[in-house]
């Protein structure tokens, strides 16, 4: 019955705070405390009755009455571990606490508070308040490693400080705190986010990324590649290698071939085991990798079995970029003709498949062909008719499509 007596104060007390009738409150939590049971085995009940006394004691200004009660709360706000936070009657309390250890120099203790109040914020999701406390944290903890010469908590709070400037729209801090974050036990979901957040963050810098009219930031290879490194701790093929997928891209993007070529080999390599559509486009990225790295007698190896595959498959528009991508490597092996056979082969498939990017592709190349064997003329009709294609270049592609105007831009040698 005593347990049942102090919890029926402890709520009517909270209940009477909650109502501002803090003289009915304040009766009720000693009486609570008053009560003869072992507090100790209770501890999370005999926090909250200590800090909702001390808060009420300071909101009536009872200075008399107010010591005693402030150092025990104090001891056990500060001194237990996993406190788990109840209301922002604490932050009371802690303010307390937090001028005193300002007044002291007590760099410790304003650490510790510092810790309590960002998380007792954050838990209430009062992010504004909750970001100073942060900074204030960050400084303190490296000011006392500087001084102890060693690490005095396994924190790093960059990965915290990245995500908060993120919500308060400001991209330097984010991206700055961000490219801080030294922790190691992030997960595949962090990496993740850590990646959103820099495009984010970066987009909100330079507003033509959104729109696709500039290449991304090269900085985010980095995280890519911390990505990377997760996933393939884990046993999720496809994710790695559309991570690896992804890093070949941007590599390329940047005219880093050779680690472009790497990426995609790799992804190659680990999707191997993985029957699934999207396979295409990692095996076609290396194909197209390897002619541009001059080696196109490795691309043909690679694309002809990928041809064969596709053949009875209901895929015109792959079997067109494969058709393409051959044609290059032939050309580019001075084989002519067996590279126009495969574009005459692409430039039929993509109008039985009524395909109008894959269509200027084909006639764009063989103009290219015919100008390179000396024939204007013709060259010339053929880049025409690929210019008159209004509108092919313009509307939105997903997959394939996508890459066939990516592989588009960069066919002439």
């Amino acid at each position: 019955m005593a347990w049942a007596h102090r919890r029926a104060c402890f709520l009517l007390g909270r209940l009477c705070a909650k109502k501002l009738k803090y003289s009915q409150a304040r009766v009720y939590y000693e009486e609570a405390l008053g009560v003869s049971v072992d507090g100790f085995s209770d501890l999370p009940l005999l926090i909250a009755l200590y800090t909702n006394l001390t808060a009420i004691y300071l909101k009536q200004k009872m200075a008399d009455k107010l010591p005693p009660i402030l150092e025990k709360a104090s001891a056990l706000l500060l001194c237990l571990p996993s406190h788990t936070f109840t209301s922002l009657d604490e932050f009371e309390l802690l303010k307390l606490v937090l001028r005193r250890s300002v007044v002291e120099g007590d760099k410790h203790l304003e650490a510790r508070v510092c810790y309590l109040t960002a998380s007792l914020f954050l838990i209430l999701r009062k992010i504004d308040d909750a970001l100073p406390f942060v900074e204030r944290l960050q400084f303190l903890t490296f000011t006392l490693s500087a001084e102890e010469g060693r690490p005095i908590a396994p924190l790093d709070l960059n990965w915290l400080l990245s995500r908060l400037y993120h919500r308060k729209y400001m991209p330097y801090l984010a991206l700055a705190s961000l490219s801080l974050d030294s922790g190691q036990d992030h997960s595949l979901q962090d990496a993740f986010r850590r990646i959103e957040l820099f495009s984010r963050n970066s987009v909100r810098l330079n507003p033509r990324w959104k729109e696709g009219t500039s290449l991304l930031p090269a900085q985010i290879v980095v995280y890519l590649q911390q990505a990377v490194a997760i996933a393939e701790r884990g046993e999720d093929l496809k994710t790695q290698r559309d991570l690896c997928l992804g890093l070949a891209c941007v590599y390329q993007q940047h005219g880093a071939l050779m680690k472009a070529l790497s990426c995609a080999q790799q992804a190659v390599q680990t999707g191997g085991g993985i029957n699934e559509e999207e396979g295409f486009e990692a095996s076609v990225l290396l194909g197209w990798l390897l002619v541009l790295t001059g080696q196109p007698e490795r691309a043909e190896n690679t694309l002809q079995p990928l041809l064969q595959s596709l053949q009875g498959t209901d895929s015109p528009t792959q079997r067109g970029v494969v058709h393409n991508l051959l044609a290059l490597c032939l050309r580019r092996q001075g084989r002519i003709p067996e590279a126009g056979s495969h574009l005459h082969h692409a430039l039929t498939i993509s109008r039985e498949s009524g395909n109008q990017r894959n269509q200027a592709l084909a006639l764009a190349n063989l103009g290219c062909l015919a100008l390179g064997v000396g024939a204007p003329t013709l060259a010339e009709r053929f880049l025409f008719r690929s210019a008159r294609r209004e509108g092919v270049w313009g509307g939105g592609g997903t997959g394939s499509e996508v890459f066939v105007c990516t592989v588009g831009g960069c066919l002439h040698p």
